[in-house]
């Protein structure tokens, strides 16, 4: 699990190992704004062979979330 601030708001990638033993994309981003918390969760049919690969890529897939360069997803 990797967990850093971006753009005003955290990205957490905490990957889930699936039953063939490859790894998923698993997001969640947190906006704080005003004492008010809001979050959403974010997954992907991507897979790897490894949690570190997917770590990284779910942390580059949640800043791509941020900058709203994934089509019908917009963050928190």
């Amino acid at each position: 699990m990797e967990r850093a601030g971006y753009k005003g708001y955290v990205i957490e990638s905490n990957p889930r190992q699936l039953a063939d033993g490859t790894w998923s994309i698993n997001v969640g981003i947190e906006s704080h704004e005003g004492g008010c918390v809001r979050s959403a969760n974010y997954h992907a049919a991507n897979t790897f062979a490894t949690d570190l690969e997917a770590t990284e890529h779910g942390m580059n897939f949640g800043r791509q979330i941020i900058h709203g360069r994934v089509p019908g997803i917009s963050p928190p």
